[in-house]
């Protein structure tokens, strides 16, 4: 994609993290992830950014970068639609460095989590049809190349969009910034990074290994759509 590594340095470099409105460049946040803050900029509108700022030197956010087009590259050749990204690395002396995850913005209506509640029964139910076959791509996927390599994702509503595209429908996996995959069995994925995003005395009761692990688990991913529909008011579907 094609996004200024310069502007996003001297972005960065006038981000004011605790106090965002005072920043030098204006920007809106979209929302927050478990990991990430989520924004848009008003010289790339149809664009949406993540910022991660955990890895302690270059090497370290060099590594997260290309464990992640490892990953998303599994997510296509299972047939996960993916949309367009990019990984931009960033550094203000004295401070973390940062990545800066660049991907296609979608509007907020086409978010499955929002679609349950604009759209008709019939197209609800091909949507969800829709999401599930999806996570069964993964599944079969895995079934190819286990224990050598397995993916995983986090299958919940508001990580999928559900665009209009050429008049059909085209389903999108859109929270991709974490690297779900294992070789041999062994996780890939530095939780130990991921925990620097909590407060601390919040990590004492934490094991993210635990909570990686569900999602690998293709019982809990279900659970957690069907706990969607609940969150949404609409248990109804769940049937």
């Amino acid at each position: 994609m094609n996004v200024d590594q310069k502007y996003i340095d001297y972005f960065e470099k006038c981000l004011n993290p605790v106090n965002p409105s005072s920043s030098e460049v204006l920007f809106e946040i979209l929302d927050y992830g478990e990991i990430s803050s989520i924004f848009r900029m008003d010289k790339y509108s149809d664009i949406v950014f993540k910022r991660l700022p955990v890895f302690p030197d270059r090497k370290s956010a060099e590594s997260y970068r290309d464990q992640y087009f490892e990953y998303t590259s599994h997510l296509k050749k299972a047939g996960i639609n993916i949309p367009e990204d990019d990984v931009l690395i960033t550094h203000t002396p004295g401070c973390p460095y940062v990545l800066y995850f660049v991907q296609q913005l979608f509007k907020k209506g086409t978010l499955c989590n929002k679609l349950i509640h604009t759209s008709d029964q019939a197209q609800i139910i091909e949507m969800l049809e829709t999401i599930i076959q999806a996570v069964n791509k993964v599944r079969l996927y895995n079934e190819q190349f286990m224990p050598g390599l397995e993916i995983a994702i986090d299958a919940q509503l508001s990580n999928w969009t559900w665009p209009v595209e050429n008049g059909e429908r085209k389903l999108y996996l859109i929270d991709t910034s974490t690297p779900f995959y294992r070789i041999d069995s062994n996780e890939q994925l530095d939780v130990k990074l991921l925990l620097k995003s909590v407060p601390f005395i919040i990590r004492i009761f934490v094991n993210l290994e635990d909570v990686v692990a569900r999602y690998y688990d293709l019982r809990i991913l279900f659970l957690d759509i069907i706990g969607n529909l609940i969150k949404e008011q609409a248990p109804e579907l769940i049937p």
